[in-house]
């Protein structure tokens, strides 16, 4: 079902005897719609990584109220009531989750949310009163990936140094990996001294779609997704999938394990010889037994999760899960656990110790969508994961980087949206048990963060309106953090970088006013002098029109190389029409721009990685790769 199948919800409505209001008849509705709307009901949308940062409001964005997910969620008052549960097979149970004992528990507490959420949902739909602010951008993503990589070769950015990301371009210093988007495979190809050559790929079954992957010594592991369609029930089952591949003889790739779980990817972590797999099982309508996800048992079959391993949150109305797997690469056949959580997925942070889930779920009854923020904390020990606690905060979260852990407190900075329309932002300090202990509450009002960068007991908050301000904020004291000083500058930084204690690198973009209010009009490099907290300043800039980068929006792109001190980031210059790569020294209070690479051979430039003193640009889906020296 789509989400605006209204011949669907009436369906639903007539079924259970459920009469919408007399002014929400489609007489009533058509006689409006045949009025106009008035300039008070338009949707007022914050763009965020587009070319336009604010410009003219359309009114045909009024219509994008009705298009809203099924699996969005409001308060749920009614499980707080629930008996406490009697399943001692699981771990402790806290009075902020329910545990059941059957499948049938499942399906009944799923067919009342199901019922509740389109009802509430159609009535918020056609019975709005009030303006909404939303905000629909991509996500924005900042951090400190490992600054100390190998001597030879570039690793993948990352958040945590212990805790490795999947990506669609990796290196181990001899050998380019890389996710072919065009053909769907996964190609391996030897790299020395500028010059590349394929010597193999690896490809899935023709109905999986490779994502992303990890390299472990002489493992390759692919995250994919997989479609099946069922012709006897006419419709379409998802999995997302794990699978090993021996890669020791690279001219001939041996599969080793799969492992499967449901349904829509959502992220992935590894550590050590461990992944960690995250997604998303949404319930669009009620089917009995088929709302149950399922995962791959240590018997190799695909089945669904024992019930012990599935919990739901009380004070979410969410109808679908969020699906927690474990699998050890090294004996994929048995060592491998799954557990699930009925409540969505929106953003992973993970340590060496813990894994967060950030989810968030809206109140479709009040004026003005009021977001609150879902976070579920599960301990890690290899393939053994433990839900610990359930926590819960007002507003949006950015992106992973918003959040953080140090000393058991869990750090998350989110952007509220007012009853008056205006953005507040607000950072939270939750303890072991996510319970909040301290907050700097409506700092930078009507303006968005932008950008978070936790270290140690500091964090350096981007928020954007029409400049760039730099909050520092100490939270040395949990229960009473404050901002110590801030700083703005044109633009925005999307992405802050450590360059050492008193010296913070932001990257993001340049903007210009015109016709249509502010736009995105270029690369922006920014440097702050972080030295005095309460006094933080600018002390270097560089602007590159018509430039843009995937580094932007996506850490993961950035190449640091510490030994030589530069970075590096694919991009495309001149209008946006010629990719290649851009290398530069930010040392000394200076940005330097090292090198601007245009390539005559990409059509595009998403990943570059570097190997000895040669940086390879890699345009995946056209399968070319070409090089230059640094």
């Amino acid at each position: 079902m789509k989400n605006n199948d209204f011949d669907y919800i009436a369906s639903k409505f007539n079924a259970e005897n459920i009469n919408s209001p007399k002014k929400l008849s489609e007489e009533n509705i058509k006689a409006k719609l045949e009025k106009g709307t008035s300039a008070d009901k338009i949707i007022k949308f914050k763009p965020n990584n587009r070319r336009f940062v604010k410009g003219a409001l359309s009114v045909a964005a009024a219509i994008a109220l009705v298009v809203v997910s099924l699996t969005a969620a409001n308060h749920y008052n009614e499980s707080r009531i629930e008996k406490a549960p009697t399943n001692t097979n699981v771990e402790d149970a806290s009075s902020d989750i329910r545990y059941f004992n059957s499948y049938d528990e499942i399906d009944s507490l799923m067919k009342k949310k199901l019922k509740k959420s389109e009802k509430d949902i159609f009535v918020k739909n056609f019975g709005a009163k009030s303006t909404v602010k939303s905000e629909t951008a991509e996500s924005a993503y900042d951090g400190l990936g490992s600054t100390g990589a190998a001597p030879s070769h570039s690793q993948t950015y990352k958040q945590v140094d212990a805790v490795d990301e999947a990506d669609i371009v990796k290196t181990d210093g001899e050998y380019i990996y890389y996710l072919s988007s065009g053909e769907e495979e996964i190609v391996i190809s030897s790299a020395k001294n500028g010059k590349t050559k394929r010597i193999s790929a690896i490809k899935l079954k023709d109905n999986s779609n490779p994502l992303e992957f990890f390299i472990k010594d002489n493992t390759l592991v692919i995250i994919s997704t997989e479609e099946n369609y069922n012709r006897k029930k006419e419709h379409f089952s998802s999995k997302t999938n794990i699978s090993t591949f021996d890669i020791k003889d690279k001219e001939n790739p041996k599969r080793e394990y799969d492992y499967s779980q449901s349904v829509h990817y959502s992220s992935s972590r590894m550590i050590g010889n461990c992944v960690y797999l995250v997604s998303d099982f949404s319930n669009y309508a009620y089917i009995k037994n088929e709302c149950i996800p399922c995962a791959t048992g240590t018997d190799g079959e695909f089945e669904k999760i024992d019930v012990k391993n599935i919990c739901a949150i009380k004070d979410s109305e969410d109808t679908g899960y969020t699906v927690i797997g474990a699998m050890d690469i090294t004996n994929g056949d048995k060592a491998k656990k799954t557990k699930a959580v009925i409540g969505s997925a929106s953003n992973v942070y993970c340590n060496e110790n813990n894994l967060y889930i950030a989810g968030q779920t809206y109140d479709y009854k009040s004026d003005y969508l009021a977001s609150k923020c879902i976070i579920v904390k599960y301990s890690l020990d290899k393939t053994d994961i433990k839900l610990v606690a359930t926590g819960k905060v007002n507003g949006d979260v950015k992106s992973q980087y918003s959040m953080d852990e140090k000393d058991g407190y869990f750090r998350i900075a989110t952007t509220k949206h007012t009853q008056n329309g205006r953005d507040i932002n607000v950072l939270y300090i939750l303890d072991e048990e996510l319970d909040e202990v301290g907050r700097v509450n409506g700092f930078a009002k009507n303006e968005h963060i932008e950008a978070v960068k936790y270290i140690g007991d500091m964090a350096y908050v981007i928020t954007y309106e029409r400049t760039d301000p730099l909050f520092i904020i100490d939270l040395s004291k949990p229960k009473n953090p404050e901002i110590l000083g801030e700083v703005k500058i044109s633009g925005f930084s999307t992405m802050l970088v450590p360059i050492n204690e008193k010296t913070l690198l932001g990257i993001g973009y340049s903007t210009e006013e015109n016709d249509f209010g502010e736009s995105i009009n270029g690369l922006k490099l920014a440097l702050f002098d972080i030295s005095n907290p309460a006094n933080p300043r600018v002390i270097g800039e560089k602007e590159i029109e018509g430039a843009e980068s995937s580094v932007q929006y996506e850490p993961k792109a950035l190449v640091v190389n510490s030994e030589k001190n530069y970075f590096a980031l694919p991009a495309t210059f001149d209008d946006y029409e010629n990719p290649g790569a851009l290398v530069f020294k930010a040392d000394n209070g200076k940005i330097e721009i090292l090198r601007k690479f245009v390539s005559d051979k990409l059509v595009t430039s998403e990943r570059c990685v570097y190997i000895d003193d040669d940086i390879y640009v890699i345009d995946t889906y056209e399968e070319i790769i070409d090089s230059f020296e640094v």
